[in-house]
Formats: C-alpha cells, structure tokens, sequence
C-alpha cells in the first residue's frame, strides 16, 4: 500500500548520495522535485514516457506544485472516486491542470455532485474525460448554469441532469442562455428542448452565431425526431389503455 501511495517518492537507483552530505542548492532542489514528479508520472502512466512527456509539455507549470501536493490528488481520484491509475494519468493527459484545482473546496464537492446524480465510478470517469473543465470553473459559472438547466424543466441530481452539465461546461452561460432563446424564438417548448439536448446534448455548447446560420436545418431534423419521438409515446399510451 505504501508503494502504491508513494508513486512519486524518488527512485534510489535514481540518485547517488556521497558522503559527506552537503546542503542541496535551490537549484538542486528544483531539479530533485522536477525528477520526482517525471519519475512518478511515468509510474502513474505504466512506464508511457511519451505521454508523461506530453503532460508536462501541456502543464510544465505541474513542476511547480510540491510532489506531496500532486500525489495528494492521485490519492484522492483512487479513494474518494475509486479510479485506477491509468485512469487517473488520462485524466491528467486530458487536463493536467486539475493538479490546480483544490481537492476540499472543488474536487470533493463536484464529484459528491456527480455521486448524487447517480453516476458509479465508471460514469464519473468518462465524465471527467469529456469534460474535465467542470472541475475547475468557479462555483458562480456552473451555478448559473445549474439553475438555467433546472429552469428548463432538467431534474435535479438525475445522470440526464449530469450530462446537460457535463456539455455546458464547455460554453458560456451567456451563450447557453442565446441558443436556448434562439430555439423558443422557433416554438420550441421547454420540454421540447430538453428531449431534443438529452438525445443530443452537444446541442447546448453550439455557438450561438454558427447556430443561427444553420438553424433551419437542424431543428427540422430535431423536430422530425421529436414528432417520432412524440408519436411512439402516443402509442405506448394507447396500449396501456
């Protein structure tokens, strides 16, 4: 358990100690802590110094952060969401920034967030993969975005409630808020909206402006699914009668 715990603790075989043992320099100390958080992220990735090297090429500020700060959110995504290592280095591959992020003030709240919408670990890691930015953005950014999803007829903490969330992370709440007006501008219900965003959810993060110019042809094609959709529930009705 310590081994697996300790992934970022320098390897011996790495570092020679002669005798006598002098005061490191900053310099040297820098460089110690760089080596570490390599040697750690190659273990973390099964020895993929290709994709350790692309990590750092995208976050080199991840050196920066003490190796007990890194390790503590490696431990974290094993305990409290239950993933495995390499499920933990593709999420740093995806977003290494995540080191940035608070564990007690972000973290723990957004995945308690996603527990109680009924995702399993699994479902939380392929959350995570798509969308990594929900981790990070300010708690008055999703919140607006929350409360619009909740407004529109989203039930809370459902997994279609995780999802819609999971795709508005990756626009604007302002934008959110046009492309919906955009389609009640078209008749469109509330409840029209949300059946059409849960089957394709990546509706909800189209920029207003490209939307605009396509919009004729995509709602036809949604509205045809959604009269389907519709006429199929008629008949389950009939039946049940």
């Amino acid at each position: 358990m310590h081994e697996q715990v300790s992934i970022f603790a320098s390897s011996p075989s790495l570092i020679h100690i002669s005798s006598p043992v002098k005061q490191p320099s900053k310099a040297s100390r820098i460089e110690l802590q760089s080596l570490r958080h390599q040697v750690g992220l190659v273990k973390l990735s099964r020895g993929d110094e290709d994709a350790t090297g692309n990590v750092l090429q995208k976050f080199p500020a991840i050196l920066d952060y003490t190796v007990k700060h890194t390790e503590g959110h490696v431990e974290f995504l094993r305990s409290f969401v239950g993933l495995n290592d390499q499920e933990i280095f593709k999420i740093f591959h995806v977003f290494p920034s995540v080191v940035s992020a608070s564990r007690e003030r972000k973290l723990r709240p957004r995945i308690e967030f996603l527990k109680q919408c009924g995702l399993e670990t699994d479902d939380i890691y392929k959350f995570l993969i798509k969308a990594p930015l929900f981790l990070c953005l300010s708690f008055e950014n999703l919140g607006y975005k929350l409360v619009f999803l909740v407004k529109i007829g989203y039930k809370y903490r459902t997994k279609d409630m995780a999802t819609a969330m999971g795709s508005v992370t990756r626009t604007s709440g302002e934008n959110l808020q046009k492309v919906i007006g955009l389609f009640l501008s078209y008749r469109f219900s509330c409840a029209d909206i949300v059946s059409m965003s849960k089957r394709r959810p990546q509706i909800l993060q189209y920029n207003h402006s490209s939307l605009e110019e396509k919009v004729e042809d995509l709602i036809e094609d949604m509205g045809c699914e959604l009269e389907l959709e519709k006429e199929r529930e008629r008949r389950k009705q009939r039946k049940l009668v």
